[in-house]
């Protein structure tokens, strides 16, 4: 069985290692200011995760040292190659998969225990946290959980068995927090076998490791992850039903995947919510009644690790498949619980994992780059989102006359995507074609009302000859220095006859001379266009 899991495994996410950086990956792993030397670790441990990350500085609230060390060594061993960092997430799976088995086989027979296995190793949904580099703390949280709670699970550990349990919890910690369920899914496993905690020194570890990382935490000036507001979790609340029953959908039909959908678009028949509600109701009946108290344990499991990833979606919308990863794993921990022990039975699993390996190798090559990677989510979920995130990956590759369309598409959905409004004003100015530009500028009308897409508007609006509509669009941002504001406003100021107040605006601007010879011409642009508007 050994043999044939690791081989699923090897030919469902071996050609990973092909795929390059993609996301997150590029600021996180690739611009990653400290990850670069070894000799930083000691950084590590007082920085957030964010707070290093190449041209995405921020205070995330994420304190994750350890991932932020496999990151280093992927730098010290491969420099740029994204092959071998791959290479060490699909070996973190590996390791999070023999760490499962290693819990269950205490838990269950071992024919239950692969069939467990095979769920959190092959189940589709789970190739994001594997693919994705930047995902791998969810990886690596769960190899060292499932490890830190197979050592501690013994009710007569040794002392040195319980010492090496709280240490994998506090690594897990310290690659991402959802590892504290550790101590969670240890009392649950008490609680099926025993009906009540024993063991009181398994416990000290495990709250002792939970002590450590707060420690560290706090000694590291780790302000607190995002929150919902009272607003958001409103809408958490008025939508659960749909944001549930997504996360259902994922595990009984795993099939498009896609990182394109997001909260703002989720729009779930009712037909299907109703399926997958019902499906998830049966599955869970059917496996406590197999399972008993140790189904329970596992069901608790994914339910609770699912928690704060539900709390992320309030605040940012984006229904990350990798937030199931863990969530699998106490899955896994209940259709162990409820799978009849003869070897027989699971053979009749081999088929889904065949079509899983299938799903997984289809999807792989999404992740080969951000265009690949949008395009496909443009594809599989249509949505202003996902058309906006595959007009970036088009433009960050150059593209600018192929993304703009998908930029306008955003714009012009019912519901349109706010972050299309500035590159669906800015990429048809780049390619010189103004008639699009302005097109786009109609359809920024609901936009916010920052300085940076008012000049955009502004200046496209002024060329097409419109003095009145630009003067509008410039009057609430009088004296803002974005620099195509004041290029616009010196243009109206010439217009008006008021070359003072032009160069006025012009001593303002780093090299006043270039600046005054651009403003004469946008004019002159400006008034041949008014010129050709028939009267």
């Amino acid at each position: 069985m050994a043999v044939a899991l690791v081989a699923a495994l090897a030919a469902a996410y071996g050609p990973s290692v092909l795929c390059g950086f993609v996301w997150d990956d590029t600021p996180l792993v690739v611009n990653n200011l400290l990850t670069s030397e070894l000799s930083n670790v000691g950084a590590f441990f007082r920085s957030d995760l964010w707070q290093t990350a190449g041209g995405a500085e921020s205070d995330s609230g994420y304190y994750r040292p350890v991932m932020l060390l496999s990151l280093a060594v992927d730098r010290a061993l491969w420099g740029a190659s994204a092959a071998g960092h791959h290479l060490q997430s699909l070996l973190w799976h590996f390791a999070g998969c023999a760490a499962l088995f290693a819990l269950l086989r205490q838990l269950v027979a071992p024919a239950a225990a692969w069939v467990g296995v095979a769920l959190f190793a092959l189940h589709p949904v789970q190739s994001e946290a594997v693919i994705w580099i930047a995902a791998r703390n969810d990886l690596m949280a769960g190899a060292f959980l499932f490890a830190g709670v197979a050592s501690l699970l013994p009710r007569d550990a040794s002392p040195a068995r319980i010492a090496a349990g709280g240490a994998l919890v506090l690594l897990g910690m310290l690659s991402k927090e959802s590892a504290v369920f550790a101590v969670v899914l240890l009392l649950f496993l008490d609680l099926a076998h025993f009906g009540r905690p024993v063991g009181g020194a398994r416990y000290v570890a495990a709250g002792g490791a939970v002590a450590v990382w707060f420690g560290l935490r706090s000694w590291a000036g780790i302000e607190g992850a995002s929150v919902p507001d009272t607003g958001q979790l409103g809408w958490l609340a008025g939508n659960f039903g749909q944001v549930g029953g997504h996360y259902l959908l994922k595990v009984f039909l795993p099939h498009p995947l896609s990182n394109g959908e997001t909260a703002e678009y989720l729009d779930h028949g009712l037909a299907a919510l109703g399926v997958a509600w019902l499906a998830g109701v049966v599955a869970a009946g059917l496996a406590v009644r197999r399972g008993g108290r140790l189904a329970i344990a596992g069901l608790g499991l994914a339910v609770l690790a699912l928690g704060p990833a539900l709390l992320t979606v309030a605040v940012r919308g984006q229904l990350g498949e990798r937030y199931l990863y863990l969530p699998i794993g106490g899955l896994a921990l209940a259709l162990a619980a409820a799978w009849p022990a003869r070897i027989r039975a699971s053979l009749g699993a081999l088929p889904v994992a065949l079509v899983a390996v299938g799903l997984i190798a289809a999807r792989t090559p999404d992740w080969a780059d951000d265009v690949s990677l949008w395009g496909s989510a443009a594809e599989t979920t249509p949505n202003p989102y996902s058309w906006t995130s595959f007009g970036f990956a088009l433009s960050e590759a150059d593209r600018p006359a192929e993304a703009w369309p998908w930029f306008l598409r955003a714009l012009e959905h019912p519901v349109p995507y706010a972050d299309a409004c500035g590159p669906a004003v800015r990429l048809p100015l780049k390619v010189g074609d103004l008639d699009a530009a302005a097109h786009a500028v109609g359809l920024t009308e609901g936009c916010d009302t920052s300085p940076r897409l008012a000049g955009l508007r502004a200046l496209v609006t002024l060329q097409t000859g419109d003095f009145e509509g630009a003067a509008r669009i410039v009057e609430p941002h009088r004296g803002v220095e974005d620099a195509r504001l004041p290029l616009v406003e010196a243009a109206l100021e010439l217009e008006e006859g008021d070359e003072a107040a032009m160069l006025a605006i012009a001593q303002r601007m780093p090299q006043p001379q270039a600046f005054g010879d651009q403003v004469r011409a946008l004019h002159g642009i400006a008034a041949a266009a008014r010129d050709r508007i028939p009267r």
